[in-house]
């Protein structure tokens, strides 16, 4: 009798246990179901925002493709390019300070929005690289010491070094997939800007009928040298970001050894399920910023604290006949007064007849003003836009690529718009409606597909790498650390 007891009562307690199982086992059926869907849905919020966010980037780099060689030539008249470099600096930089102060004051993270996000060194190496490239860059387009035609063809370079740099920086070789995408790109480029090369009597929607129109008062000698350094300069534009890109993913590497690390070593088989399921559910998950990573608008203000340093203590390059506009420090001073005053649309009492000033009409000064400030936004919306696109990616290739996708976008512009004479006095006319079917618009219209082919497989890709959760394999060398 108790025997039989006994075995109801074991018989009892297996079905209790049977029924404690199964519904425990159904309870983290249906959380895993319901992370996976929550998962799913932020997956695809995110690749929505990631999709904006290079959106962004390509317009901001195509404003600024366009705007560049107007808002130069109106500079050129009143001042020249070094205050047009140490404005579009300055500014941008008080910019980016006041939105990290009001976002940070909005998000209680001002310690992050503005403090230096990383090693004093590394922020000199970022800034020095950023801001000795746009120096030499600037100045080599610079009354058309680069010819016309070739200024902005040849930035289709930076996508080639940005792949030089990734291979020569990081161990790890990227995957066929990746390599089949830049490759399809610098495929799509060549063809948007191959006829842009060749056509020297074509630039920018006006058709020149001299040489010296595409080419100014130089000598091929000058032309061949600024030609150079102007490839430098995008080179060294590069650098900055391959660097960054460095600096970004050994940090990403850094943190995630260190949340391996914190695991427990000892785990029984249910609690160690239980881990691997929530591994599975976070590697699903896109590539978020957390908040010990540095921001976009932290390195973003600081990379332009440093550019802002060396730019003023370049002003003596500015006094150099042969280099700069001026030849004395009273012409520099006057040059940048009026410069400075101009971007505001007020007419400078310095500007006089002479060899290297001109007197225009506070309309002309006006003109400047309605390029520069068009100008500056593009430029603080490219430059905050491509850092945080760096941060998410982290691909210096991935980020260039997108820039490079303004190039054929350029091209198609300047085939349907021109641009009025500079004497025009009548601002509504500035940009003139001017269609015409040449081979530049049939290169780019044949490149483009070509360009946003491979940036569509290199999204494809980046996304299939978040979901997959792959580890990130790009070690930075020495030249990175």
């Amino acid at each position: 009798m108790e025997d039989e007891e006994h075995e109801d009562l074991l018989i009892r307690a297996s079905s209790d246990n049977e029924d404690f199982t199964d519904n425990e086992d159904a309870f983290a059926s249906s959380r895993r179901s319901y992370l996976q869907h929550e998962n799913l849905y932020s997956l695809c919020f995110e690749r929505i925002k990631f999709i904006c966010l290079g959106i962004v980037l390509v317009l901001s780099s195509t404003a600024l493709l366009i705007l560049l060689p107007l808002y130069l030539e109106t500079v050129n008249v009143y001042s020249d390019a070094y205050t047009m470099l140490v404005f579009i600096c300055f500014v941008t930089t008080v910019i980016i300070l006041l939105m990290g102060c009001l976002l940070g004051r909005l998000l209680n993270q001002l310690k992050v929005m503005l403090s230096i996000p990383f090693s004093l060194s590394r922020v000199y190496r970022f800034g020095l690289a950023y801001g000795l490239g746009g120096f030499l860059l600037l100045y080599a387009v610079d009354r058309k010491r680069v010819m016309c035609h070739l200024q902005d063809p040849i930035k289709g370079i930076v996508l080639v070094f940005s792949l030089v740099y990734y291979f020569f920086f990081c161990k790890k070789m990227m995957g066929l997939q990746q390599i089949f995408c830049s490759t399809t790109i610098v495929v799509g480029l060549f063809v948007s800007v191959d006829y842009g090369l060749c056509d020297e009597f074509r630039c920018r929607g006006n058709e020149r009928e001299h040489r010296s129109e595409d080419a100014g008062p130089w000598s091929w000698q000058v032309h061949s040298l600024w030609t150079v350094l102007y490839i430098v300069a995008l080179a060294l534009w590069t650098l900055h970001s391959t660097l960054l890109e460095g600096f970004l993913v050994m940090q990403q590497a850094t943190e995630e050894d260190g949340d391996f690390s914190s695991l427990p070593q000892s785990q029984s088989e249910r609690n160690t399920a239980v881990l691997d399921q929530h591994r599975q559910v976070a590697y699903m998950k896109p590539l978020v910023i957390t908040g010990s990573r540095p921001s976009a608008i932290s390195i973003a203000l600081w990379i332009h604290i440093v550019s802002l340093q060396l730019l003023i203590a370049l002003c003596w390059t500015d006094m150099i006949p042969s280099f700069g506009k001026g030849s004395s420090a009273s012409e520099f001073w006057s040059f940048f007064t009026s410069g400075f005053l101009c971007h505001f649309g007020v007419q400078s009492n310095n500007a006089h007849n002479g060899t290297n000033m001109i007197s225009l009409e506070t309309e002309t000064c006006k003109q400047m003003a309605l390029y520069a400030w068009p100008f500056i936004i593009s430029y603080t919306v490219f430059s905050l836009s491509f850092v945080q696109f760096l941060i998410i990616s982290e691909s210096s290739v991935f980020t260039v690529a997108m820039t490079t996708a303004a190039l054929p976008l350029g091209s198609i512009w300047w085939s349907i718009f021109r641009m009025a004479p500079l004497e025009s006095t009548n601002l509504q006319n500035l940009l003139q409606w001017s269609p015409s079917v040449t081979g530049e618009l049939i290169c780019s219209i044949l490149g483009l597909p070509v360009v946003v082919v491979g940036l569509a497989i290199l999204y494809k890709s980046h996304f299939q790498d978040n979901v997959l959760g792959k580890p990130i394999g790009r070690l930075p060398t020495t030249g990175v650390a």
